[in-house]
């Protein structure tokens, strides 16, 4: 009888312990790492302050302080943002934005924040109806007079980007109304100026936008001043090319010294249209290193993010696991102590297994996510770049608008990358830019010969296959430069009812061992095999290289 009598004394304990609990209110602490990650967050040391708050988002939501947690989120957005990762800012400031209660007074400014954020993002990502719709949210919870002008001005902006001159210009008008510093006048003005010319290229714009450019200089607005070399860059392009061309190094020097990537790249792209030949190819240059690492540094950053917002997860998952309910009052003492063990032993066990399972799916997930971001980078952007450069290298003469084309399209699939947008965006038919791509590649010691390569060859081809293909010969191509020493290279396209064949020949030395295992021509096979077709490699040191690629048209 003794161990039923300790059983149920346990249980008289236990039951009273949690009556006690149960009355006693929850009382907040005071969430010390929420003050860190303000702290970095002012200093600019940004990693240290996305940990910190997202341990103390964690922690606020235990507490249930959802204001508190709302402004984590927040903070944590406006980092993802800065660092490229627009999806991801937008997850976490929509989380925090659902955590806000909208009938609470108290709450409007971190209200109007949300709605802000999620208007700037959207733009970024150009996305302007989107972000219209979200300024125009954000208004009614503005309760500054400084901070609706910031909004109204945002506003404008993503009506300009739309086209939509005469809305943005009114709005622009109605901010230059109100009392505002020197600073803010100057921005509008600049702004308002702007969106005039862009409205009518013969509209006289150089005295506002000097103004607004000696106000920011009087005020050592650097920020502003890129802005205003911009607007001063674009506006003398035509009309006086050696005063843009001041203004664009005046831009890429004041982007250098403030520390922003975005706008150097912005001043190095207008650079490149308006310097002499000679200068160009050192801006290009530039641009493309600068552009690189950006890419590499933003990419670096998002799985980084990724990585800590899964440990927050996890540690949610130990926390649910850890958590039992209180035994219910009509349960009887015995069952509600078996059943408290049964639970606990099936608790632990779904612990144990969900914990190895989030592990090992988050693990995958950064792997994954790196070894397609590496593919695409190789496949969409080194390739491109290494065409370009074998162009500027091997021609004393180019076209200058034909580099701009390429240099735009190399930032717009770097960018893209990201967000998983096809970069099929050309006005060429297929043929037309598999031939341009080929040809890029000749030189005065290279003759590339192409036969039957047709608008009508390719009809009835779906668009992943021709994709696939023009990768594919573009790493055959980059592959051939790099390694073969060829002299001259033939490919020839023919088709026999349902089954295309590429032959490719050159007479180079052929298939070095190294070449043999790189990753390129690894992805290549992989890409042949997922649109069900086969590749053949005949490599001879005398005859140099024979491919053979052949697939089904359906």
């Amino acid at each position: 009888m003794k161990p039923i009598i300790l059983l149920l004394n346990f249980l008289l304990i236990l039951l009273s312990c949690s009556k006690k609990d149960h009355k006693q209110p929850v009382q907040k602490k005071e969430n010390i790492l929420l003050d860190k990650g303000y702290d970095y967050f002012i200093v600019n040391k940004t990693d240290s302050a996305y940990i910190y708050l997202n341990k103390a988002q964690e922690l606020a939501i235990q507490e249930k302080d959802s204001a508190a947690a709302s402004y984590c989120l927040t903070m944590m957005g406006v980092i993802a943002t800065n660092y490229g990762d627009h999806l991801g800012a937008q997850e976490l400031t929509i989380k925090a934005y659902s955590l806000l209660n909208k009938k609470d007074t108290a709450q409007y400014k971190r209200i109007e924040s949300c709605l802000y954020n999620l208007g700037d993002i959207s733009s970024r990502l150009d996305e302007y109806d989107e972000a219209i719709d979200f300024f125009k949210q954000a208004l009614p919870y503005s309760k500054t007079n400084e901070r609706t002008i910031f909004i109204k001005n945002a506003l404008a902006n993503s009506y300009r980007e739309k086209k939509d001159y005469q809305r943005a210009i009114k709005i622009q008008q109605e901010i230059l109304k109100h009392d505002i510093d020197k600073v803010e006048y100057a921005r509008i003005l600049s702004n308002l100026t702007y969106t005039k010319w862009l409205n009518n290229p013969g509209y006289h714009a150089q005295t506002d936008l000097l103004k607004a450019l000696s106000i920011r200089l009087q005020n050592n607005d650097l920020r502003g001043l890129n802005a205003s070399y911009s607007h001063l860059a674009d506006y003398y392009e035509k009309k006086q090319p050696d005063s843009a061309l001041l203004y664009a190094n005046r831009m890429y020097q004041n982007a250098t010294g403030n520390k922003s990537p975005d706008d150097q790249l912005d001043a190095l792209q207008k650079l490149v249209k308006l310097s002499p030949a000679k200068q160009t190819k050192d801006y290009f240059l530039r641009y493309l290193n600068l552009n690189d690492s950006i890419l590499t540094a933003r990419n670096i950053s998002k799985n980084q993010f990724a990585v800590i917002r899964f440990q927050v997860e996890r540690h949610k998952a130990d926390n649910l696991i850890l958590q039992r309910k209180n035994t219910e009052k009509n349960y009887q003492l015995l069952m509600a102590f078996t059943g408290l063990v049964l639970l606990t032993i099936g608790g632990t066990l779904y612990y144990r297994k969900r914990k190895q399972r989030l592990a090992l799916e988050a693990r995958k997930a950064i792997q994954d996510n790196q070894l397609k971001t590496s593919k695409k980078v190789h496949d969409r952007v080194a390739n491109k770049i290494y065409r370009v450069i074998s162009e500027i290298e091997n021609k004393d003469d180019f076209d200058k608008n034909h580099l701009l084309d390429q240099l735009d399209d190399i930032y717009n699939t770097s960018r893209d990358i990201s967000y998983e947008i096809t970069e099929n965006k050309q006005r060429k038919t297929f043929s037309e830019q598999l031939s341009s791509m080929l040809f890029a590649y000749a030189t005065g010691d290279l003759i590339v010969d192409i036969v039957n390569n047709s608008d009508d060859f390719w009809l009835e081809v779906s668009e992943n296959k021709k994709s696939e293909i023009y990768i594919v010969l573009m790493e055959l191509m980059t592959n051939m430069r790099k390694h073969s020493q060829a002299t001259t290279v033939n490919l020839s396209f023919q088709r026999a009812e349902n089954c295309i064949s590429i032959n490719y020949n050159d007479n180079g030395v052929g298939m070095l061992t190294e070449t043999k295992q790189g990753n390129g021509l690894r992805n290549t096979e992989i890409r042949i095999k997922n649109i069900s077709g086969n590749i053949t490699f005949e490599s001879n040191d005398k005859t140099g290289l024979k491919i053979l690629i052949s697939f089904p048209v359906n």
